[in-house]
This record gives C-alpha cells, sequence and structure tokens, in this order.
C-alpha cells in the first residue's frame, strides 16, 4: 500500500472525516467491505474530486497517515498551493516526498511525529512561504535544512523538544541560510 494508516481511533478516525467531508460517499463506503486505507488512497489518487477551493488546497489532517510514499503520485499534484498534513502519525520525511510540489506556498505538518528534518527534506519546495512544524518531537534539524527554501517567511516549531541552546543556533543558521528579508520564526 501507498499511505500506511494506524487503525481508526476516536480522535483521528479518516472514515469519519470522510462521512463528514463526503457524506454521499460514505453511505456508499459503509455499504462496501474496502478498508478505510484503500477509501482514502482512492480520495487522494482522486484529487481532481476532492479540490476544496481554486487556489488547490488539499487537507489531509486526522487521516491517521503515517507515511505519505506515493504522495508525488496524485493527479495535478504539481499545481497544489496549500497542504495540510497536521494531526496524523508521520515520523519521517523521505528525500523525494515533495518532489512534485514545486508550486506548494503552505505546508502544515503540525502536530505529528517528526523527529528530525534532514539536509534535503523541503529542497523541492522552492515556493513555500509558510511551514508549520509544531508540536512534533522534533530534535535534530540539518544546519541547511531549510537553505533550499528562497521564499519561506514563516516557521512555527513551537512545542519541540529543541534546547535553547539549538534554537537559537538554529534561528541563526536560518536567518543567514536564507534570503527572505521578512522571515520570521515562531
Amino acid at each position: 500500500m501507498i499511505y500506511e494508516t494506524t487503525p481508526p481511533t476516536q480522535d483521528c478516525n479518516p472514515l469519519t472525516k470522510v462521512k463528514k467531508l463526503y457524506p454521499d460517499i460514505a453511505l456508499a463506503i459503509e455499504k462496501s467491505e474496502i478498508s478505510h486505507t484503500l477509501i482514502i488512497q482512492d480520495l487522494i489518487n482522486n484529487y481532481e474530486f476532492i479540490r476544496q477551493d481554486p487556489r488547490h488546497h488539499l487537507n489531509l489532517s486526522r487521516f491517521c497517515l503515517t507515511a505519505l510514499d506515493g504522495i508525488n503520485q496524485i493527479r495535478n499534484i504539481n499545481e497544489l498551493e496549500n497542504l495540510n498534513l497536521s494531526n496524523n502519525y508521520i515520523t519521517s520525511l523521505k528525500f523525494t516526498l515533495f518532489s512534485h510540489l514545486t508550486a506548494l506556498k503552505e505546508l502544515d505538518l503540525s502536530n505529528n511525529q517528526l523527529t528530525s528534518l534532514d539536509l534535503h527534506a523541503f529542497s523541492y519546495l522552492i515556493a513555500l512561504y509558510n511551514l508549520n512544524l509544531s508540536n512534533n518531537q522534533i530534535t535534530v534539524i540539518h544546519p541547511n535544512a531549510f537553505s533550499y527554501l528562497e521564499n519561506l517567511a514563516i516557521i512555527n516549531l513551537w512545542k519541540n523538544p529543541i534546547s535553547a541552546n539549538d534554537k537559537q543556533a538554529g534561528a541563526s543558521i536560518l536567518r543567514n541560510t536564507l534570503s527572505n528579508p521578512n522571515f520570521m520564526i515562531r
């Protein structure tokens, strides 16, 4: 399977999310024997259907995702400008995970289980303006993890267990690395 999910819980049930967003489809789903993982995969692969507005937003918040290895297979993914992956169980970001998201301006990875940010985690996100990494478990950030993000103006690292020294050093690295004069760290 391309998308891994955890078993549904009361707080994070992808089928409940589908029911709220697409009640007609949810009724058909309830009558079938399809697993919630396959339902999510089908919805994601039919991105044209779940596009929320003309600015190309995709909200996958609270879908119990642990991995997104196939996100680049989504139809029209290169047009996506806003991706919400908050409140999932994502633990790592692979090198090519965002390779087709060159138009992405906002990325929300808050409330996941990320522990580190590698050198190339965001290297393809050349248009990224706003990055929310709050409330993860990030302890290690590669000194050049954000060096490819020339348009980045806002990064939220709130509620991550990074030591004060690492935060100050990271702020200096970020300011020296990024060319956007409006850049701010939260």
